[in-house]
């Protein structure tokens, strides 16, 4: 997801949870294993799909799917809006100008801060006994054992079947 979407979610779950904390890391679990199994079935799914039913056939399937799928979220939506009226309230940012000030201040000391905090951060890592070790993965990682584009390419062209490399990916 991309960090707006996941922001959402978080906002959601604070909101319906309440001030219950239980509920809150009930929730937050769930809807992280949901996510993590999701991220781990698809590409396995669609590898299956390309595999036996061919491009086409599988386009289709997915664009049924995303369809249906979507009906299924606004529907949702409109519920859990309707059970939650407090989601569809805004946050609302002051307007008078001596906060708008104020607010200017501390986002330019957050970010000073975060520039400090990633310099002192990196700072005791090149200092570390483990640096080198970790650098040496990185740069492996980047090469050899990222499953980009490039490597996934290069398997299908070797004949490594797409329900395969769908099981390998997720």
């Amino acid at each position: 997801p991309s960090s707006g979407q996941y922001h959402h979610s978080k906002d959601w779950i604070v909101v319906i949870a309440g001030d219950d904390t239980d509920k809150l890391a009930k929730m937050n679990s769930i809807l992280r294993t949901i996510e993590l199994t999701t991220y781990m079935l698809a590409p396995a799914a669609a590898g299956q799909l390309f595999t036996f039913f061919g491009f086409g056939y599988t386009g289709i399937i997915i664009a049924g799917w995303n369809i249906i799928s979507v009906c299924l979220e606004y529907i949702l939506l409109a519920l859990i809006y309707k059970k939650y009226p407090a989601l569809a309230k805004k946050r609302s940012r002051s307007t008078n100008s001596e906060s708008d000030n104020d607010d200017t201040i501390d986002n330019e000391n957050s970010e000073t801060n975060a520039f400090r905090e990633a310099y002192e951060g990196w700072k005791t890592y090149m200092k570390h006994p483990v640096m080198k070790a970790g650098i040496g993965l990185a740069c492996l990682f980047m090469t050899v054992l990222g499953f980009d584009n490039i490597t996934y390419g290069y398997c299908l062209m070797q004949g490594v079947p797409h329900a395969a490399l769908g099981a390998l990916v997720g």
